[in-house]
């Protein structure tokens, strides 16, 4: 008998618990609510560059289908947001100085309403200048731009319309797809965390760093050297193809088709390697733990 009422003791005081941990949990949460107001801002006019630097937002920049230009986002109690256009730039920055350390965080926050959405009825750029900490930045189809810069700490990147001449994105956390894109200078990309995805493109060279994920390219031309290095993480190239190619993983597979002969100058520490006995440019593969195989198309 006692035994039983120790543990419907027991399970009484856990249950309590775990109830004051949700009422706790809805307390907070009710009383880190924010009030926001939904913006537009009309576009006045014409211009070749957009610089964003932004703390905390989604951002979306997409073709327009009505002819009207414009920018529609959230302003919250503590992140305001400052939006200005003229006939060179559109500039939007956010101030977030007001914002607790703790309101940083999205649980505390309730910013997921927190979006910039750039709406263009014109469609060639100079310059994309884009920064945030925490994100996701997605570029739509239909743009063409010389020049693309791109920051992002949190969040995953997807430029899917053609870059001219040179692009170079940095990302912390997230994974970054580039597609579509013909450039006549180079692409460099570095991220610590995140794959890196390009597809349709084309460059002089490339430049491909990541700590871990897996890095694919499908139908990647690159005029010079494709460079391609990761700690952790598979590299796969499907039709792809450079004059010379270096891919390096430490822990992870080297796979691929390239559209020319190569010189191929393989080494794997625990793995197997398939590769053809061809020549042309010399394309080094190394990998600590990993298999390595390719074929050329003829």
């Amino acid at each position: 008998m006692r035994k039983l009422v120790k543990i419907c003791l027991f399970f009484g005081i856990l249950i309590t618990i775990v109830g004051s941990v949700f009422v706790g949990i809805g307390i907070a949460t009710k009383a880190f609510e924010v009030k926001y107001e939904e913006k537009t801002y009309n576009i006045k006019n014409t211009f070749e560059n957009i610089n964003i630097d932004v703390e905390t937002a989604d951002i979306i920049i997409k073709p327009s289908t009505d002819g009207n230009s414009k920018v529609d986002y959230v302003d919250f109690e503590k992140i305001k947001y400052n939006v200005s256009d003229n006939t060179s730039e559109l500039k939007i920055t956010s101030n977030t100085s007001e914002l607790k350390w703790y309101e940083h965080i999205t649980l505390f926050g309730n910013y997921k309403n927190n979006k910039i959405v750039i709406t263009l009825a014109f469609n060639t750029f100079k310059k994309f200048n884009i920064k945030t900490s925490t994100g996701d930045i997605k570029i739509e189809k239909g743009f063409t731009c010389e020049e693309a810069n791109i920051i992002a700490s949190t969040g995953d990147i997807l430029f899917d319309s053609n870059i001219k001449n040179k692009v170079n994105i940095v990302a912390s956390t997230g994974a970054i797809s580039l597609n579509n894109a013909e450039l006549s200078d180079n692409i460099v990309i570095k991220t610590s965390t995140g794959s890196v995805n390009l597809s349709n493109v084309k460059a002089n060279n490339i430049v491909v760093t990541t700590d871990t994920g897996d890095v694919k390219f499908k139908n990647v031309i690159i005029k010079d050297n494709i460079s391609v290095t990761a700690s952790t993480g598979d590299i796969t190239l499907t039709d792809s193809d450079a004059n010379t190619l270096t891919l390096k993983s430490s822990t992870g597979d080297i796979t691929g088709s390239l559209l020319s002969p190569k010189k191929f100058i393989a080494h794997t520490s625990t793995g197997d390697i398939d590769v053809p006995n061809t020549d042309g440019g010399e394309c080094k593969i190394t990998t600590s733990t990993g298999d390595i195989i390719f074929t050329v198309k003829k």
